[in-house]
């Protein structure tokens, strides 16, 4: 049981970190009426 709580917290880091991980160039912060928006740029790779 162990064994499997801590392949699945392994899995869980993995994964989590590959979707918070984003290149971003460039972050644009618009306000329309009351609501904040942030737009976020990616980087071309070429």
């Amino acid at each position: 049981m162990n064994l499997i709580k801590k392949t699945l917290l392994l899995v869980a880091i993995t994964f989590s970190s590959l979707i918070y991980s984003q290149e971003t160039e460039k972050v644009e912060k618009i306000k329309i009426g009351k609501y904040n928006y942030e737009l976020y740029n990616k980087k071309n790779i070429q």
